[in-house]
């Protein structure tokens, strides 16, 4: 006896089954390698099976079975998939196994030709999270929620996305669940919050020390210095009154930042006539006041990045997470449907719904 595997040219159910039917005299008698498998343990002549998919899965019955069917082929299809696939499920429905492969194909299947669009994400990762491809530039869409996203950035993850910018969607729902849902949510809701946060304390003025800082760079400062550099050993005790100086003149003659600075500006505000010890002191409190105004700015805002950046990563830890468990959920539902189709094939072949050849 051998076995033949004739083409798939059989009706096809709508959930994929497997079908064994009885094949014309005229059928071919000598298959493709790809799909010559014959059925562990049996021989048979003359029959086809639809297969329509090249990759095999191992499943396993008792032993001692009259039918063993070793090697099935599975639904992880390479072949183009078909229109009938862009079909929307009911909404009340969830996905079979095949159909949510069917549906990842035809998704990815859009991204073909503009992978270019997408450096920092593959078609599968975009497709597997319920998107399609617009044909405009990085923009994708869901089918089921009609939510439309593009402008991608490289730490964004396609499933937290289409979680925050659609929580209601049904995909989302089905995929990643109401727990996954809540915690995006709320995760976004505080970053939201700390981000406004930042906004509103973010410092609008300049650093108080980056003023005194270009003033030591300045010519004035330069003049200044060849004036009191006679004497070296009292010289840094001079610069600080003449930076004393330059404070009061920043908050009394420059108040609209526009004055222009000249080294005569500083020598008279030193002159013993015009000097006002307890002007240049109060100034000097100003100036210290706003700059530890500014550095405790500084520490909230790294703060509240440092915040912003952890829950980041706790996304990150939650989605990892929740998307193992769903690649294992899906991993057994296709392995009970493969056992489904198997003991379906034993059904019939205990019934006798096809019968060997006798010779």
């Amino acid at each position: 006896m051998e076995c033949h595997w004739l083409n798939p040219n059989v009706l096809r159910a709508q959930q994929r089954e497997y079908l064994l039917l009885q094949s014309e005299p005229w059928e071919e008698s000598h298959p493709p390698a790809h799909v010559r498998n014959p059925l562990a343990g049996n021989s048979f002549t003359r029959l086809r099976c639809y297969v329509p998919v090249p990759e095999l899965l191992v499943i396993h019955t008792p032993p001692g079975t009259p039918f063993e069917p070793r090697y099935l082929h599975t639904r992880k299809s390479h072949h183009a998939p078909s229109e009938h696939v862009h079909t929307r499920l009911p909404h009340e429905n969830t996905p079979s196994p095949s159909q949510r492969a069917d549906m990842l194909m035809a998704k990815a299947a859009t991204f073909k030709g503009f992978e270019k669009n997408f450096p920092h994400h593959t078609p599968r990762e975009l497709a597997d999270a319920g998107f399609s491809y617009s044909k405009h530039s990085d923009s994708v869409y869901c089918d089921r929620c009609d939510k439309h996203i593009g402008n991608w950035k490289p730490d964004d993850i396609p499933w937290v996305e289409h979680t925050r910018l659609s929580p209601d969607c049904a995909i989302v729902k089905w995929e990643m669940g109401q727990s996954f849902i809540k915690a995006i949510k709320e995760s976004f809701d505080v970053e939201k919050q700390l981000k406004q946060y930042c906004d509103q304390h973010t410092p609008v003025k300049d650093d108080p020390y980056n003023t005194l800082l270009k003033f030591r760079l300045s010519w004035p400062y330069q003049q200044l210095e060849q004036i009191y550099n006679k004497n070296l050993k009292d010289l840094p005790k001079e610069m600080k009154k003449v930076e004393q100086a330059f404070i009061h003149w920043h908050y009394t003659e420059n108040l609209s930042g526009n004055s222009t600075l000249y080294a005569s500006c500083i020598l008279n505000l030193l002159n013993p006539r015009n000097h006002d010890k307890a002007a240049i002191a109060e100034s000097c409190r100003k100036y210290e006041q706003e700059y530890n105004e500014y550095q405790d700015q500084l520490k909230a805002l790294k703060e509240e990045q440092r915040l912003i950046v952890q829950l980041k990563n706790e996304r990150i830890a939650l989605f990892e997470q929740v998307n193992l468990q769903r690649q294992i959920r899906i991993k057994a539902e296709q392995e009970g449907e493969d056992a489904e189709i198997a003991r379906r094939l034993q059904e019939q072949y205990n019934t006798g719904q096809f019968q060997l050849p006798v010779h």
